[in-house]
């Protein structure tokens, strides 16, 4: 059955002209930033009745002409009109055709954001023309990647292109850099870095790098019933690869180093390494035996870099050939824990690409950057108990656990307190700690009992 054709509502006008605009913003600020052509004026058909359609239902027709005319003359927006005849008294009229010409400047007027958008890039554009030439995609790179940032980030990120233009850093790390107000790790996020090798027109920074020092936590029950064995073990970029005490057939990857040294010595054939942030991917360089696993976790904190990193490592997996995921990062844990997020620092950020994490974990990760993200941007690895990390790799088909070896949370320190066994200790549970075991319940057969022994460890030794 063929519909019947309509006008738009001035809703679906404004929706379509915002989507035509948004999708060019880029290039908008970009031609400022160059002292270039714009990109041409925008119209859009707004599909005026035929006269003969007109005549066979004049009604509709001149209904949404009136309220699109109203509409269109409060957001003073420029149109075109065509003529047609009334059908009721024969009189000439006027119906809306098209809006012609429509600028960046025409469009602030339907949207208070796309306008604040906006005028932020043409302050960025405004700022980085010193800089130039720019060709316009270099242009529209440092705008999209610099969209979010406020004046302060873009100020600071100016002196950091003003010192690499006038300075030699041959010898310096990026965390040396003698630059007021630079963060040590302001150089570890990859589009600051991009957006300063843009803006100093380099291929490369030329600082140096820092040697990887790589450990790692040897969780295997078996192993550690010894106290003979140590557990953990260290290796430098560089050295002959370090060569386990058994093959570990799991490998989990840890953002933070806390969570590393206090992971559970539970798991058969596993090993824990610490990932350092953003240098994660670079452990399949320097630890050929960890692309032989059966199982490859990468587990960091729920906020928008520490998936960006889980991305990036999952990415080098896949280049090798390993079948790596994330592990207890995904909108379950995030929901069940967001009591915990903190939005410290963090606000809202241009969403990259994530082509190598799940859709789940991309979904969480565009709600974490959206500016209207309803929950805290950020729930740190520490704050999520062990029992449910554990729980998540069972169900992802990782290996069964062994309970002997306790449980706790990430941040509750060493779970298998040496000299506690053959102590017996009464506990009353808050109610917030019996949230907690709750939230584990479903993990049962793994150990919710060693859990619970581990919290009431850490409650004799004045634990709250």
């Amino acid at each position: 059955m063929t519909q019947e054709r309509r006008y738009p509502t001035f809703g679906e006008v404004r929706f379509s002209v915002l989507r035509h605009f948004e999708a060019r913003r880029f290039a908008y600020a970009a031609a400022l930033l160059r002292d270039a052509e714009p990109p041409e004026p925008f119209d859009l058909d707004l599909g005026a009745p035929s006269q003969q359609e007109l005549n066979t239902g004049p009604q509709p027709w001149l209904e949404a002409a009136d309220e699109l005319d109203r509409a269109i003359a409060e957001a003073r927006l420029p149109h075109t009109a065509v003529p047609r005849t009334d059908p009721a008294t024969g009189a000439p009229m006027e119906l809306p055709a098209a809006l012609v010409g429509l600028t960046p400047e025409d469009v602030s007027r339907l949207s208070g954001p796309f306008s604040a958008t906006m005028s932020r890039l043409n302050a960025h554009a405004r700022a980085f023309r010193p800089y130039g030439p720019f060709s316009a995609g270099e242009a529209e790179e440092l705008l999209c990647l610099s969209e979010c940032w406020d004046r302060e980030g873009i100020k600071l990120l100016l002196e950091v292109a003003d010192w690499f233009l006038t300075h030699d850093p041959t010898g310096l790390t990026a965390r040396q850099l003698p630059v007021d107000g630079l963060g040590s790790k302001w150089l570890d996020d990859r589009d600051r870095r991009r957006c300063v090798l843009l803006l100093t027109h380099r291929r490369g920074l030329g600082l140096s790098e820092r040697e990887r020092v790589w450990q790692w936590r040897l969780l295997d029950p078996a192993w550690a019933s010894d106290p003979g064995h140590p557990r953990f073990a260290f290796a430098l970029s560089g050295d002959a690869p370090w060569e386990p005490p058994y093959e570990p057939r799991t490998v989990v990857v840890s953002e933070n180093r806390d969570s590393m040294e206090a992971f559970p010595l539970s798991v058969p054939g596993a090993v824990c390494l610490w990932g350092q942030g953003a240098t994660a991917p670079r452990a399949l360089d320097d630890l050929p035996w960890l692309a032989a696993a059966e199982h490859v976790y990468y587990w960091g904190d729920i906020d928008a870099a520490g998936l960006e990193i889980a991305d990036r490592f999952v990415a080098a997996c896949e280049a090798r050939g390993v079948a790596a995921r994330t592990l207890a990062m995904d909108g379950g844990t995030y929901r069940r824990f967001s009591r915990f997020g903190v939005d410290v620092d963090e606000g809202a950020r241009r969403a990259a690409r994530l082509d190598h994490l799940n859709g789940a974990d991309r979904i969480l990760y565009k709600r974490l950057c959206s500016k209207d993200c309803p929950g805290p941007r950020r729930v740190e690895q520490e704050k999520v108990p062990y029992e449910w990390v554990l729980s998540q790799m069972a169900e992802t088909g990782g290996p069964a656990v062994r309970q002997a070896a306790g449980g706790g949370t990430a941040g509750s320190g060493e779970p298998d307190r040496r000299g506690a066994t053959g102590t017996t200790v009464t506990v009353h549970l808050s109610p917030e700690q019996m949230e907690l075991v709750s939230d584990a319940a479903r993990a049962a057969s793994m150990g919710v009992a060693a859990y619970v022994r581990a919290m009431a460890l850490e409650a004799a030794d004045g634990w709250e």
